[in-house]
């Protein structure tokens, strides 16, 4: 498990700084095609095949561009033919500003707007919402001698059997590919994708974990969603998860 994680930060890092790098170059070559269509129109005399092969350019540029903000704004743009990427920008920004959480109110009802305060007050409410008091030893016996056996043994023998590398790739291939990321920052996608070069170390980690009860210490972690029931919640009580 620990060399499968430390491979995914790896990736994850060098995806962000090739984003970043690509995101700058892809600013620059659209303003350079820009700056060329301009001058190809201010000179009526030049060869409509030059014209042709800067319009031809500047329109692919503008392509990767409106794809690229199509996918950050998770929208249904598939359907959409124009080549808006303006509008697919402001729906990112209006998301990124719509989530963003400000301040809340505690237990008592006093505001705190620090972010320290508020990852208490979050924490607190799940510590709650999830607490349990567990039934006493006693207590489970009692209940459980009335429940009956419905499994056969053959079904028994099934459950109890190692899980399989196949199993481990059906339930990966199984992912809808974009759906929200986990806290890797890689969708299924991902994984499906370049299958072949990660199927060794990700089933070597699934199978530790399934068959061999290896700790999940490392990515026993999640995301929780917070969903407005108001246009500004304010409390956690107001929050769908």
């Amino acid at each position: 498990m620990h060399g499968l994680v430390g491979n995914i930060k790896d990736c994850t890092t060098k995806l962000g700084r090739w984003n970043a790098e690509n995101r700058r170059r892809m600013k620059k070559e659209l303003f350079l095609s820009k700056r060329n269509c301009d001058r190809c129109r201010a000179l009526l005399r030049l060869d409509l095949g030059l014209k042709f092969i800067g319009l031809r350019d500047l329109d692919s540029l503008l392509e990767q561009e409106e794809v690229y903000w199509k996918q950050w704004s998770r929208e249904n743009w598939f359907h959409c033919c124009d080549r808006n990427s303006r509008y697919f920008h402001s729906k990112t920004s209006w998301r990124h500003a719509r989530n963003t959480i400000t301040g809340l109110f505690d237990n008592t009802g006093v505001w705190k707007e620090d972010k320290v305060d508020i990852v208490e007050i979050i924490e607190g409410y799940f510590a709650d919402l999830f607490h349990s008091n567990m039934p006493s030893p006693p207590v489970l016996e009692q209940v459980f001698r009335y429940v009956q056996q419905r499994l056969s043994g053959w079904k028994i023998r099934y459950l109890d059997a190692n899980f399989s590398a196949n199993e481990v790739k059906r339930s990966i291939f199984d992912m809808f590919p974009t759906k929200l990321l986990g806290i890797d920052g890689l969708p299924a996608l991902f994984y499906q994708k370049f299958w072949p070069i990660v199927v060794e170390r990700v089933t070597d980690a699934s199978l530790g974990v399934l068959n061999e009860r290896h700790g999940l210490e490392e990515v026993n972690g999640t995301l929780i969603t917070f969903i407005p029931k108001v246009k500004r919640s304010e409390q956690m009580s107001i929050f769908v998860q």
